[in-house]
């Protein structure tokens, strides 16, 4: 009974901490994080952009494992580059780019990996469907990495991350009028890039994230940051992949 108390204080008061860096900026957070290795800011971090990471994931790997390694692998990402992310206030663009540098280098390594068991195997034994990503997603994620990233920023924020005008120029730390210039600025320019393929600018649709794989990915990011190394349930994928090997070479600033 004593040990079951005890159980239930510590999780009300992780609870309590939590909610309470909730209230914290990216940058605060951030900060926290690189001077203590504090696992509950790390945590927050997670929650509050994993929704956006793993649609990214998603939209180019498809549900299951893969997209579940590229997920953990961006926020691996993070702690490894913790102290030099330019800013707090761009953290969901940088984690938007590294998201999809990963996983489209993932599909890639996949694809090769697929069609070289397809040649040693008779074809009525392979059956393989890489997950289908519309166009319009494909375009509009090229042409959103391309703005530039004031843009980008903003655009990631509203539209990707579904934070409010008020919200995101607080984030920013930005008047209000200036985040609605440039997100109807970023607007325009992605309009004006898609319509001459016919498309309109759609909404991305935003992702779903479990407990569990919050709880795997702070437990992995946490073993990271003490110099375990990438740990074992995600590293023989990423690194058979040639993943983390590319993730080493992204600089913290874009």
């Amino acid at each position: 009974m004593a040990r079951a108390f005890r159980n239930l204080a510590h999780q009300i008061a992780r609870i309590v901490v939590r909610d309470g860096l909730v209230q914290l900026t990216d940058t605060e957070l951030l900060r926290r994080f690189s001077a203590d290795r504090d696992p509950m800011a790390f945590e927050v971090l997670v929650w509050r952009h994993g929704s956006m990471v793993n649609a990214v994931c998603e939209r180019i790997l498809g549900r299951g494992g893969d997209a579940d390694d590229a997920f953990q692998l961006t926020f691996l990402a993070l702690v490894q580059h913790a102290r030099s992310v330019r800013s707090g206030a761009t953290l969901a663009s940088w984690l938007y780019r590294v998201a999809r540098r990963v996983s489209v280098r993932a599909s890639r390594k996949r694809i090769r990996r697929i069609h070289q068991e397809r040649l040693g195997a008779r074809p009525e034994a392979v059956c393989f469907h890489e997950p289908e990503q519309a166009d319009w997603q494909a375009a509009l994620d090229r042409e959103l990495e391309r703005l530039p990233q004031h843009y980008r920023d903003v655009f990631v924020l509203c539209h990707l991350e579904g934070r409010t005008q008020d919200d995101a120029a607080r984030e920013l730390g930005c008047p209000l009028g200036t985040l609605q210039s440039r997100l109807a600025r970023a607007k325009d320019r992605l309009r004006a890039r898609l319509s001459p393929a016919g498309m309109a600018l759609p909404a991305l649709p935003a992702g779903t994230i479990s407990a569990q794989l919050v709880s795997a990915t702070v437990t992995a990011g946490m073993e990271f940051a003490m110099g375990s190394g990438v740990p074992a349930t995600i590293g023989v994928v990423a690194l058979s992949q040639g993943v983390w090997k590319t993730m080493m070479l992204i600089k913290g600033t874009f």
